[in-house]
């Protein structure tokens, strides 16, 4: 990987996003810097640098503004790390390569609650708990429960296969998904729906 340009970097993310939400402070920069990956939570009790940091974090609202910056970041050749809650606990999200990380958390509308198919649209950046409360004053339920609930967000549940408390009830995260809108490695957008037996070849969801 060639070096990054940082302020040339700097300069295109605020074409996209806008000066308040990316940033290249030294802060911001060593917040993104881990998530709860136990070795690194260590290294930090004993005062110890994070040994590893991205070049910059950005907050994108609207998916055209991530598609915008996973185009940047392939042209460039810049490597790219989404970010939800930063509850994992084996290293997904800690930039080993420096880059981009992408902050999701404001991208967390409950967009739609379709009752008659029992299916909501919802963005990845959502909380688990808000997600759950905002189901729960509906008189519904996602009924995923996992023990980062008030730390997680739905995109990290995705991302990961998610299990939770009632899984056996109601089935892990995968489960529960009927469809997924997805912002490719190109920075192109493809939308998968649920199996279709009139169809042939893989599940594109779970494939994802």
């Amino acid at each position: 990987m060639s070096a990054i340009d940082v302020d040339r970097l700097q300069r295109d993310l605020e074409a996209i996003v806008g000066p308040r939400r990316m940033s290249l402070r030294a802060i911001d920069l060593e917040t993104y810097s881990r998530d709860m990956w136990p070795r690194l939570l260590l290294a930090y009790r004993d005062g110890k640098s994070p040994p590893f940091r991205p070049h910059a974090v950005v907050w994108p609202e609207h998916v055209r503004e991530v598609v915008a910056i996973v185009k940047l970041a392939r042209e460039r050749k810049v490597p790219i790390v989404p970010y939800g809650g930063g509850s994992g606990v084996c290293g997904g999200a800690v930039p080993i390569h420096g880059g981009i990380t992408i902050d999701t958390k404001r991208m967390q509308a409950l967009r739609a609650v379709h009752a008659a198919e029992l299916i909501c649209d919802v963005e990845a950046g959502l909380s688990g708990e808000r997600f759950e409360r905002e189901l729960d004053r509906r008189g519904y339920t996602f009924g995923h429960f996992p023990s980062s609930i008030y730390c997680s967000t739905v995109g990290g549940w995705l991302a990961t296969r998610a299990a939770g408390q009632l899984s056996t009830k109601y089935g892990k995260v995968e489960d529960r998904v009927a469809g997924l809108t997805v912002v490719t490695g190109r920075g192109e957008i493809i939308e998968t729906d649920g199996p279709n037996r009139a169809l042939r070849g893989p599940n594109w969801t779970q494939l994802i």
